[in-house]
C-alpha cells in the first residue's frame, strides 16, 4: 500500500521542531512519501508572512530526501478556484483525487485527541485517518517571531539557512 503522510501548517516560521518531525516521518519504512504543505489560506491566522515566503522557506530547511516534498497543494487549489478558507478536509480530499493510495494527516499528540474541534475533523478521522506525532518542546515559531523582533539568534531554533533568509528579508518585525 503506498502511503502518503500529510504534514500541514503554517510554518511561519519552519522550525527545527517541523523539520524533525517531517525527516522522521520520512524515516518511517511505512510511509511511502510526506508532502509538507505550508498553508495558502488559514482560516483563524491573517498574520503569515505570504505563501511564497514560507513555501522557499521550506524548501530551503527541508533535508534533501526522496520520501519527502514540500508541496503547493494548497496554493494550488486557490489557483484553481476554491474559494474561502481552507480546511484540512479539503486538502486531503483534493490530494486524495489527485493520487492513488492511502493519506494520513501528521498531528501533534496535542490535537490528536481533538478532531470534534476542527472542521470536519471527524471526516478526516473516519475517511483519512492521522499519523501521530511527539511533542517537540521549545521549538515554536512564536517564539522566533519574538526572537526576530528583539534581534537575538535564532540558530537554536530554525536552521541557519532559514535564520539567514528571515533577517535578510527583514522577515517577522
Amino acid at each position: 500500500m503506498f502511503l502518503t503522510v500529510v504534514y500541514g501548517g503554517s510554518f511561519n516560521p519552519v522550525h527545527r521542531g517541523h523539520v524533525a518531525a517531517a525527516s522522521m516521518i520520512a524515516a518511517n519504512p511505512d510511509v511511502s512519501q510526506v508532502l509538507v504543505v505550508p498553508t495558502a489560506a488559514h482560516p483563524d491566522k491573517n498574520d503569515l508572512v505570504d505563501f511564497e515566503t514560507r513555501y522557499w522557506l521550506l524548501k530551503l530547511a527541508m533535508p534533501e530526501d526522496n520520501k519527502l516534498q514540500v508541496s503547493r497543494a494548497e496554493q494550488d487549489m486557490l489557483n484553481n478556484g476554491h474559494e474561502g478558507p481552507l480546511y484540512t478536509y479539503d486538502l486531503l480530499r483534493y490530494l486524495s483525487s489527485q493520487n492513488s493510495g492511502c493519506f494520513r494527516f501528521a498531528v501533534g499528540p496535542d490535537l490528536l485527541d481533538a478532531p470534534s474541534k476542527w472542521h470536519m475533523g471527524q471526516q478526516v478521522a473516519d475517511e483519512f485517518g492521522f499519523y501521530e506525532l511527539p511533542s517537540f518542546g521549545a521549538a515554536r515559531s512564536t517564539v522566533i517571531r519574538e526572537r526576530v523582533r528583539e534581534g537575538r539568534s535564532l540558530e537554536r531554533y530554525t536552521p541557519s539557512r532559514v535564520a539567514e533568509e528571515i533577517v535578510r528579508q527583514g522577515l517577522y518585525l
